[in-house]
């Protein structure tokens, strides 16, 4: 009965969000546009981004200012949901957050070891993340060396894994990309276990533990693929959470002959059974991980509609369309067809 009372307001706020989400049908159409402004018109129409699109003039919009208003209507949909919730709801928002925290971090690390100023959004990311980061983005925003970039993470965090890397003789963006994720994503998972329990822990875990180890499947596919890395130095990648697979299934994963052994090993953890009919085989991974997600995360929610299940489901599948979104634009500006940008909406 609490829960159904602490949750009535922002459940309903939710499916009323979650109405307006793109459907099969809303991607084939959009694939099937042949410029950027007809994918205006499109969004415009449509009842989660009419009233973002209202007053611009579709004939000269280009892509970069519709990704901008994507990204809007992104941090506008957490800060309603934000605003319906209880403290205790908001514990899960603000580790929620920290994906949004761990994109822009990755983004000026990009642009600050590459020599570029090019940050995307900066106006728009500003105001979303002086309501809920300590990040000071301003003097973020600014920097020019790696060692200035991590100066203005102190006081956060962040500052102490990403710090350890300045002792290092030359770090990559490699070293420093790898080195957030698993401080974030490790954090996060043992946050989420101190801040909940009963039945909003076990659908959070499912939800958490599953996107982990599917990222630890994909970072051992791709170092073995592409990289030729040891076991040793895989090992040291992976994010040390266990859900589903057992410890035995992930070593047999890192330690797989060849890919064809991989493919074999993969075959019979828990995620290829998720899948079926499809087979789940490391050149598949990338396609059908938001798939695997998709389906765990809305199934949690169906079956705890008044927890954090509702909110988790929600912000990952509106990341998901804006992703999609983003694709299907960059597909019609370089002219696929149809056919050739579904690939990339609906897998």
């Amino acid at each position: 009965m609490y829960n159904l009372l602490s949750y009535s307001g922002v459940t309903t706020k939710i499916r009323a969000m979650e109405s307006n989400l793109l459907t099969e049908e809303d991607y084939r159409e959009l694939a099937s546009l042949k410029s950027v402004s007809e994918a205006a018109v499109f969004l415009r129409n449509k009842s989660a981004y009419r009233d973002l699109f209202a007053d611009v003039d579709e004939t000269r919009l280009h892509r970069g200012q519709i990704e901008r208003l994507l990204k809007l209507s992104l941090y506008r949909d957490f800060t309603n949901i934000y605003k319906f919730s209880n403290p205790e709801q908001r514990n899960f928002l603000m580790l929620y957050f920290m994906r949004y925290e761990a994109s822009i971090l990755k983004t000026c690390m990009r642009s600050v070891l590459n020599g570029s100023s090019d940050i995307p959004n900066k106006d728009i990311v500003r105001d979303f993340f002086e309501h809920f980061s300590a990040i000071n983005m301003d003097q973020l925003f600014v920097v020019h060396t790696i060692e200035e970039f991590v100066a203005c993470l102190k006081g956060t965090n962040y500052y102490k894994p990403l710090s350890k890397l300045l002792t290092l003789s030359s770090p990559t963006l490699f070293d420093y990309e790898m080195t957030l994720d698993l401080y974030y994503f490790s954090h996060l998972w043992k946050q989420s276990q101190k801040l909940l329990k009963g039945k909003e822990l076990k659908s959070l875990s499912e939800s958490y533990g599953s996107k982990i180890e599917m990222l630890n499947i994909q970072w051992i596919y791709r170092s073995k693929k592409y990289y030729n890395m040891t076991a040793a130095d895989i090992y040291a990648l992976l994010i040390p959470v266990s859900y589903k697979m057992k410890k035995q299934e992930l070593m047999r994963l890192v330690e797989s002959a060849n890919m064809e052994d991989f493919n074999s090993n993969l075959s019979t953890t828990y995620y290829a059974k998720i899948v079926l009919p499809d087979t789940l085989t490391g050149e598949k991974l990338e396609d059908l991980y938001n798939k695997i997600l998709d389906k765990i995360n809305i199934k949690s929610a169906r079956r705890n509609p008044y927890s954090v299940a509702s909110m988790n489901m929600y912000l990952s599948r509106k990341d998901h369309e804006v992703s999609r979104i983003t694709n299907a634009l960059e597909c019609i500006r370089y002219g696929l067809d149809s056919s050739e940008t579904l690939k990339y909406l609906i897998k």
